[in-house]
């Protein structure tokens, strides 16, 4: 490994026996591309205070147990600053966006299995940093059904407010997932959900199917 090249926190993920990969979307193959997504994060920081989402479908119903997502951290050369990370499954209206949290789960950093892909950003007006694979294996397992509309959404909380959780684009599915702006002191105003309508982000979820 060069030096240049970011050491991975754990090594690499295998693919349990017992689960089986039921969603994915591949993060962006166009290197041009790395370093390309939306910001995520579960707490404000005075800038990219923002939360994302994602939607999806399972063909078969099933029990979600691990989800996957690919990160390009901004301001730094890893992901240690972050201090805690939140997973939401959402039932999903097309025309709203996410509605009711179906399973919500938040984890500490030492939790998930994070790997270095080895791939960067900063070409033409993507984000320069270092792309990693992260796991996250949830507390419990969420059971979902076939041919309903749901979204994910992954945030974090950041330790250091110039640093920022950029979620990688993926390939294209839909072109469509949701963003809602933070806002903690207006606590009792519900946020709507915003529509984007460009690109979808990357993420894989596995487990058992029902």
């Amino acid at each position: 490994m060069s030096e240049s090249e970011p050491a991975s926190k754990s090594a690499p993920a295998a693919e349990p026996t017992e689960q089986t990969r039921l969603f994915a979307i591949a993060p962006a193959a166009d290197a041009a591309r790395v370093g390309l997504g939306f910001f995520s994060h579960t707490s404000e920081s005075g800038a990219r205070d923002h939360v994302h989402a994602d939607d999806f479908r399972l063909e078969q119903p099933a029990s979600v147990q691990r989800v996957r997502i690919w990160v390009v951290p901004v301001g730094a050369e890893s992901l240690d600053s972050f201090v805690a990370l939140r997973v939401d499954l959402f039932a999903l209206d097309p025309e709203r966006g996410p509605t009711t949290a179906l399973c919500t789960a938040e984890l500490d950093p030492a939790m998930l299995e994070i790997q270095a892909t080895g791939r960067r950003g900063g070409e033409g007006e993507s984000t320069p940093g270092p792309e990693f694979r992260v796991d996250i294996s949830l507390p419990e397992a969420c059971p979902l059904d076939a041919d309903t509309d749901y979204a994910l959404s992954v945030g974090v909380q950041r330790g250091q407010p110039e640093v920022h959780w950029q979620w990688q684009d993926g390939e294209h599915r839909d072109r469509i997932s949701w963003s809602r702006p933070l806002v903690t002191d207006r606590v009792s105003v519900e946020i709507p959900w915003i529509r984007i309508d460009d690109v979808d982000s990357a993420f894989e979820l596995w487990g058992q199917r029902r």
